[in-house]
């Protein structure tokens, strides 16, 4: 900048008495130049930085315009609001009621003392109340009474 003024204007900050231009769609930003304190051009701001969309784990808050991390630490794509959950990371899925990564894909028990989602024992498919008690089972195993057996005893069709 050629002459004195009190202030940088709007898309520069000042180092060292002089204005330096902020990075490309920063609104303003920092003393450093690549920490954008806010964003123009329908960005989000993620660290410091302006982003066209906000990655997974985040949402788009346009009251905010920035990108903001979901609550559920397992939850891949909230929309919305960081608490509406939509996809989780596997072996967690989004509750269709809860919104929240509070159930777990096939082959998977939701464990309600870790929250956590836990793989059914083989040769359980599927599986209930424990990993163990199978509700399903995998290849040619039968089912009988929560286990998975290679063939019916006798008394058994």
């Amino acid at each position: 900048m050629s002459n004195c003024i009190s202030q940088c204007p709007v898309n520069y900050y000042p180092l060292q008495s002089q204005c330096y231009r902020c990075p490309q769609n920063c609104q303003t930003c920092t003393s450093l130049p690549s920490s954008c304190s806010s964003c123009t051009n329908s960005t989000f701001l993620l660290n410091g930085n302006c982003v066209i969309q906000c990655p997974n784990g985040t949402f788009q808050s346009t009251s905010t315009v920035a990108c903001v991390p979901c609550t559920d630490p397992q939850c891949l794509i909230c929309t919305n609001s960081a608490n509406v959950c939509n996809s989780c990371n596997l072996p967690f899925m989004a509750n269709s009621v809860s919104k929240k990564c509070d159930s777990c894909v096939t082959g998977y028990l939701w464990d309600t003392s870790s929250n956590m989602c836990s793989i059914c024992s083989p040769p359980c498919l599927t599986c209930s109340a424990l990993v163990n008690n199978c509700t399903s089972c995998i290849n040619s195993k039968l089912l009988l009474s929560g286990n998975c057996i290679d063939r019916c005893p006798i008394g058994y069709y």
